[in-house]
């Protein structure tokens, strides 16, 4: 029997044939024909374009895809037959017997992978009334490298509770009783050893699929792999997604006309988390939103993963018959109890047992499920009466809760519940090396790569700054046409001062409309800091970069055609000084955005609190009502000190008024100061800062909201990782 290597180490190799392992327990090797069918393909397109017969059907034009399923269903078959022979005879020998007979088993499979082991283990989760309620009740089960584990249930059963447990991503408000061991020891993940695939994607919607690969390969890669090789195994990820046509098309917003469905932006997530080889994989749903070919393409790539040494568990709730023939192990949960846990042939084995065989032409995985799937029982009734008359068993006049306690009391009672625990027990005492598959990339490395996909992503957003460039320019126009005449006498003092307060105030409001775009790229960057691949800091930083080339880039050409619109000062020295003052206000309102972001995840919520935020701070900018005469303590002191606008209306007002002098209103008055005159209507913009610390005060806000920021998102972090797994007393 032979398996074929998904990647290999060395550079330009890209797989190897090698014998399997004898005799290992409970392991299917097995390689799937992706080139065969693929020159098949080609090879019959192109016979069917050279002669001009009749048109054909789909099945005649490419005979052989059905007898390479055929072949692999075979081999399958008959692989999980000895091994179906071999746990009948351990499961009749005595305990010590199984256990050396099982030791010497293991001992002959691979050496090196992730062996995997939770015993009796209960998750409870917190609603939101305050009680908890069990999604998982005394759970034991096991992978081993070389094995495909499937999480199968309905909807509520919990086992995506389960596969979050295992891989450590339950959220802070669920408890996990029990034990979860890793090769032995506590579980502990360490970088690219793992890989967690999402049930949501969470993808950057500017990039295409090769750029999305190639990014992330970079981050997730040490430096000491040549970019060949690391293109390389993007190309190959990509030609085993069956996304070679689509490797030049951007990712899209999700519906939109152009963009990728659903069914291939999953394929993009689950090649992103196998660039690293990782020891074991956990997929949370793989074949939602796919059609019955891609879901076998998908699931096949996966079972290609296992003739490595990796080992495999997803979470499904529905899948063809094609791959479930693919599936080593399976697990049955029905609310949050084991029904079954062992081979997938076993599974029908113990339905009929209980007197609910399969029908035949039937798709198993739906026999599995539907008997066990407690909310569609008005639904699932017809079939089961279907099917009573078929065989002439009376379980299709059971309800689904006494179905569901049958299952589950002679699994407790059944040999496949012992050899379950004799293998944990096994797998627990054999403490293995702990996993490490190496370093990333540099600091450095990802930092560049970070800023970089910031910037492109950002280039390509059109709502984040095309849309702003356009809408901050036609405003700062209207604004300038209205004021162009307003003139250089004592008396237009005032309104300029409206003037300029209404650029500052109407350019901090745009720039909302990338509040969107920011939060997506704060949920991407989330994902791949709970890999490990990104920190707080390097995204802050990357961010920071990006992005002030483009805030610039709005700063110039809003203000550029306004501002002499509006009759300010010629000299070159104060236009400098007005384009930097813009671009400092607009930099520290991105910071507050970043800050919103980061408390509030969702888009509705954020825009509101960040336009309520706005407004305060523009009626708090001393316009309105002046400082001094706001009440105490809470609005003249901190509120009033506190807005952005304040301060960079306060900058340009001296800025454009500092060397003005107006001629005095009588003849014994003396000449009246620009600063002087705007006290009569601005007194706020009268202090001793200076215009140029005034500057100062603005980058300090800027990056004073950017460590807000970060410091939201590593305490969000430390909760995260605080998913304690309590050790039952029992």
């Amino acid at each position: 029997m032979t398996s074929v290597s998904v990647f290999s180490d060395s550079p330009g190799s890209e797989s190897t044939v090698s014998e399997a392992p004898p005799n290992s327990e409970h392991t299917t090797h097995f390689s799937f024909p992706f080139s065969m069918i693929r020159n098949q393909r080609a090879a019959t397109v192109t016979s069917v374009q050279s002669v001009p017969v009749k048109q054909k059907s789909l099945t005649e034009r490419i005979p052989t895809f059905k007898s390479l399923m055929g072949q692999v269903r075979e081999e399958t078959k008959s692989s999980r037959a000895s091994l179906s022979a071999s746990q009948s005879s351990d499961a009749s020998q005595p305990n010590g017997v199984l256990k050396s007979h099982l030791s010497r088993k293991v001992s002959k499979t691979f050496e090196k992978g992730a062996t995997i082991v939770w015993k009796d283990l209960t998750i409870t989760v917190s609603e939101r009334k305050g009680a908890a309620s069990k999604a998982v009740q005394g759970v034991t089960g096991y992978a081993r490298p070389g094995s495909m584990l499937a999480l199968m249930g309905s909807p509520e059963s919990g086992v995506s509770t389960l596969l979050q447990a295992l891989a450590g991503k339950l959220p802070t408000t669920a408890k996990v009783y029990g034990e979860i061991l890793l090769n032995g020891h506590p579980r502990k993940f360490r970088n690219r050893t793992y890989a967690y695939v999402k049930k949501q994607d969470e993808l950057i919607e500017t990039l295409t699929i090769r750029e999305t690969l190639f990014y992330a390969a970079l981050l997730q890669l040490p430096d000491r792999l040549p970019c060949s090789e690391k293109l390389a195994r993007v190309d190959y990820l990509i030609s085993e997604m069956d996304l070679e046509d689509l490797s030049g098309a951007r990712i899209g917003k999700c519906g939109e006309i152009g963009a990728l469905t659903r069914g291939k932006r999953r394929r993009v997530s689950i090649a992103l988390q196998l660039l690293t080889k990782p020891w074991l994989v956990f997929v949370d749903h793989p074949v939602d939103y796919l059609d019955s070919v891609s879901a076998f393409v998908v699931m096949g790539v996966l079972k290609k993963l296992t003739n490595e040494g990796c080992t495999v568990i997803t979470s499904i709730e529905q899948m063809n018959s094609e791959v479930f023939n693919l599936l080593d192990k399976v697990c049955l949960l029905s609310s949050g109890k084991t029904i079954f846990f062992g081979r997938a042939t076993a599974a029908l084995e113990h339905y009929a047992s209980a007197g609910m065989p399969c029908p035949a032409m039937y798709n198993p995985a739906d026999h599995l499920l539907r008997a066990i799937n407690t909310e569609y029982d008005r639904v699932n009734a017809p079939f089961r009466f279907a099917q009573d008359s078929e065989h002439g068993e009376m379980w299709g006049q059971m309800d689904t809760a006494v179905i569901i306690r049958t299952l589950e009391t002679m699994y407790q009672a059944s040999g496949d519940a012992a050899l379950v625990q004799s293998m944990v027990s096994h797998l627990s005492e054999k403490e293995k090396t702990i996993l490490d598959r190496g370093g990333c990339a540099s600091p450095f490395m990802r930092l560049g790569i970070v800023t970089w996909r910031s910037f492109l992503n950002m280039w390509r957003d059109f709502n984040y700054i095309w849309l702003r460039l356009i809408v901050s320019m036609l405003l700062t126009i209207c604004i300038g046409s209205l004021a162009s005449k307003i003139g250089h006498s004592y008396n237009s003092v005032s309104a300029r001062i409206a003037a300029i307060f209404s650029v500052v105030s109407s350019l901090s409001l745009v720039a909302i409309s990338g509040f969107p775009s920011i939060l997506k790229d704060i949920k991407v960057h989330m994902h791949e800091r709970e890999i490990g691949y990104t920190g707080v800091l390097m995204y802050t930083i990357g961010n920071l970069l990006s992005s002030a080339l483009y805030l610039f880039l709005i700063a110039v050409t809003s203000t550029s055609v306004g501002y002499f619109l509006m009759g300010l000062q010629t000299a070159f020295s104060p236009f400098v000084y007005f384009v930097v003052n813009i671009f400092l206000c607009l930099l520290a309102i991105e910071g507050l955005m970043l800050f919103v972001a980061s408390i509030l995840p969702r888009a509705l919520e954020g825009i509101l609190t960040i336009v309520v935020i706005q407004v305060l701070m523009i009626v708090l900018a001393g316009y309105y009502q002046v400082s001094g005469d706001m009440p105490n303590p809470v609005w003249k002191y901190p509120a009033s000190y506190l807005p952005v606008h304040a301060y960079a209306i306060e900058g340009l007002l001296q800025n454009e008024y500092e060397t003005t002098t107006f001629d005095a209103v009588s003849r014994r008055s003396p000449p009246i100061s620009g600063i002087d005159a705007i006290k009569r209507d601005y007194p706020f913009a009268v202090t001793d800062i200076g215009k140029w610390n005034i500057l100062l005060v603005l980058a300090g806000m800027a990056i004073a909201y950017r460590i807000f920021f970060c410091i939201c998102l590593i305490i969000s972090q430390k909760l995260g990782s605080r998913r304690t797994v309590h050790k039952s007393s029992t």
